[in-house]
């Protein structure tokens, strides 16, 4: 590579504008300044930018054009061809798409050839070549100045779908013209314009620009044992097929120096740049404290342009002893101790322990429904369940204590017991719940049997329920910080506000049910497991375990299903908005 000795654009930019900047009150008929000063004189259709140390001659007669350069510290002219100093073009492009970086490396060949160049023979300039090592480049003309030196630079660039089929054109600005003896560039190892050697000419090839289309992921990382988001999750996808087969992309640009690795955010979402070549994927989620996440085939035969959810991905905490707890969370097991003990307590005072498993829907941005049944006994669950209600337990205790009226709760004992303890399956937890009698909101403690508990109020979400603001106000009055609500005043309360909270619970079952069957909709003709819970007069009660959905199942002659029987059921139709699901045997 040798560069040649020539003046070009970055002239006019830099030198020339400072000598207008500083004469711009100057009159251009004439000139102004003396000898030694900078100044403009204007000759007919020649303008004339003059220093102490040069003299640059502009024709304005087609344009505007150089004519010469006068270096008067070393006495030296360059005469120019008139070419055009300063041009505008204008375009009607639909979108601009920016480089985002280089990379860059010197081949160094035995040939002044450049198709005898290492660089050359080994494919640099093909798309699957890994440049991963090469260093960063600012300057695309920085290189060695030798004949058998190649300097080379790669970029990657991600274009839309959008794209193609139409025109697209690659804009380098003034770069490499007359930089270079010869000057080959490429774009998906096509080559789209080539500068020969000495000759004062170049060949444009019209060549159809191949590019890899790309997609883009989305998903978020929880934690398996709490639910709760996992944030700073290292994210990484494996190719599987085409020429970047087990490539790992985990950041972008993959191939920049400067790229900004994929990392989940504080809600444990992936950030928004995750593009990636239209390929099949492996996906990989690493954090300190977890286990690793392989999900094999994250995304499989993709269509270029489209986004791919990769729905909540969860993630298992490193746990030694199988306890369920992290063992980053060591500190918690003494709580864990205490909630146990204190769950022990309240069975042996009669409590009524229901456990079933809670159905979490989650809808992501571009509105695909995902399913996840939660197991509520799981020891972190637990814990933090035991612990409320303790806390609640000795609020009520406290205000009773106190004698101030609040919102208490109440519950009398169940019409039946179908288990003792936490033994009951998931059949006799389902009908227990059935069976308990109808909690009340009194302004005096009471016994609340299913809780196994002497009172009882709740006052640990006091952003979320009314009920709690007012347990948390009584209780700053009893330290002087508020005047607390009378007895008949809490009884007014009660009475205002059970028909609104319990519309709010029927809308909260309403919607999740609504969201069940959205998401039941697509897999008419699958399969489920279902539990018989009773017959009635044309049709057994069921539930859908997987859902924890009752519907009906249609009697026939040959049927004889016992509660509690295990069967499966196959969805027939299914309607969200009717509310409808039907199944049938089999």
């Amino acid at each position: 590579m040798k560069r040649r000795e020539f003046i070009k654009t970055g002239l006019m930019s830099t030198v020339a504008a400072g000598v207008l900047g500083e004469t711009a009150r100057a009159n251009t008929e004439n000139h102004s300044g003396g000898e030694g000063q900078c100044r403009v004189a204007k000759r007919g259709s020649s303008i004339e930018l003059v220093s102490p140390h040069f003299t640059f001659e502009l024709d304005t007669s087609t344009g505007l054009a150089a004519r010469s350069w006068q270096n008067k510290v070393i006495g030296r002219t360059i005469q120019f061809v008139s070419d055009a100093e300063l041009e505008v073009e204008l375009d009607a492009a639909e979108a601009r798409i920016e480089i985002p970086g280089w990379r860059g490396t010197v081949s160094t060949s035995e040939s002044t050839d450049p198709n005898l160049d290492p660089g050359y023979q080994k494919g640099y300039h093909q798309p699957g070549f890994d440049d991963a090592k090469w260093r960063g480049m600012i300057n695309l003309t920085v290189g060695e100045e030798s004949p058998s030196k190649f300097t080379w630079a790669r970029a990657s660039i991600a274009i839309p779908a959008s794209v193609g089929g139409k025109a697209l054109s690659l804009t380098l600005g003034g770069f490499g013209l007359f930089d270079h003896r010869f000057m080959r560039e490429g774009a998906a190892g096509a080559a789209v314009f080539l500068l020969h050697g000495d000759a004062e000419y170049a060949e444009v090839y019209g060549v159809p620009f191949q590019f890899m289309p790309v997609i883009t992921a989305q998903g978020q990382v929880r934690d398996q044992f709490t639910g709760e988001y996992v944030s700073g999750a290292k994210i990484a996808f494996i190719a599987t097929s085409g020429l970047i087969n087990t490539q790992v992309y985990d950041g972008y640009p993959n191939s920049a120096t400067y790229k900004n690795y994929w990392y989940t955010q504080n809600d444990g979402t992936f950030p928004g740049d995750v593009i990636l070549p239209t390929a099949n994927w492996n996906l990989l989620l690493t954090k300190g404290g977890y286990v690793t996440n392989l999900t094999v085939s994250a995304i499989a035969s993709p269509v270029a342009g489209q986004t791919y959810s990769q729905a909540v991905r969860w993630m298992i905490p490193v746990d030694s002893n199988g306890n369920q707890i992290a063992d980053s969370s060591r500190e918690i097991m003494g709580l864990c101790d205490i909630a146990s003990r204190f769950r022990q307590k309240r069975l042996s005072d009669g409590a009524v322990q229901i456990t079933l498993p809670d159905i979490n829907v989650w809808i992501n941005d571009i509105g695909e429904i995902s399913i996840n049944r939660v197991n509520r006994e799981s020891p972190g669950r637990m814990l933090v369940a035991e612990i409320m209600i303790m806390a609640n337990w000795l609020m009520a205790r406290f205000l009773a204590e106190h004698g101030v009226p609040a919102i208490f709760r109440a519950q009398p004992g169940p019409r039946d017991r179908l288990y003792k303890g936490t033994d009951g399956t998931l059949f006799q937890n389902y009908m227990q719940r059935r069976l308990l009698s109808r909690f009340m909101l009194l302004n005096q403690a009471e016994r609340h049997s299913g809780l196994g508990l002497d009172a009882y109020v709740t006052a640990t979400s006091p952003i979320r329920k009314y009920y709690d603001l007012i347990t948390q106000r009584q209780i700053r009055s009893v330290f002087g910080h508020e005047i607390p609500y009378t007895a008949d005043e809490i009884s007014r309360l009660i009475q205002s506000l059970q028909e609104p909270m319990l519309k709010v619970s029927r809308m909260q079952y309403q919607r999740n049910r609504y969201w069940i069957l959205k998401y039941l909709e697509s897999r008419t003709g699958q399969k489920e497991e279902a539990i018989v819970l009773g017959r009635r007069r044309n049709a057994y009660q069921i539930l859908m375990t997987e859902y924890m959905l009752e519907c009906e199942l249609a009697t026939s002659s040959r049927m004889d299903l016992k509660p509690e029987t295990v069967i499966q059921v196959t969805i027939q139709h299914v309607s969200a908005r009717k509310d409808v699901l039907s199944v049938f045997m089999g």
